[in-house]
C-alpha cells in the first residue's frame, strides 16, 4: 500500500505549477508536512511572505460548527494569510 505521503506528494507540485503560471515573477514554494494543520502552518509561516490556504465551500450553517484553519493561522501569527476556495 502507498504511504500517506506518497498519495499526496504530487498535490503541492500541481498547486505550485498553477501559481507560477498565474504569477510568473513570484517565488512560489510548497512544503508537505503532516500534523495538525494550524500548528504546522504556524510553524512554517514565520519566515514566509505569504501563506495561502484553501477553504472548503460550506453551507452557512456548517460554518457555525466547524473551525477555520485559515482564521486560526491568521490569528496565530504575523504572516499575511490568503484564503482561497479549494
Amino acid at each position: 500500500y502507498p504511504t500517506l505521503e506518497a498519495l499526496h506528494r504530487d498535490r503541492p507540485k500541481a498547486a505550485v505549477a498553477k501559481a507560477k503560471a498565474l504569477a510568473p515573477r513570484s517565488r512560489v514554494t510548497s512544503i508537505l508536512r503532516f500534523g495538525p494543520a494550524v500548528e504546522v502552518l504556524a510553524e512554517v509561516a514565520h519566515d514566509r511572505a505569504l501563506v495561502v490556504v484553501g477553504r472548503r465551500r460550506l453551507r452557512p450553517i456548517e460554518k457555525l460548527f466547524l473551525g477555520s484553519v485559515g482564521h486560526d493561522v491568521l490569528v496565530a501569527g504575523s504572516t499575511p494569510v490568503m484564503v482561497v476556495p479549494s
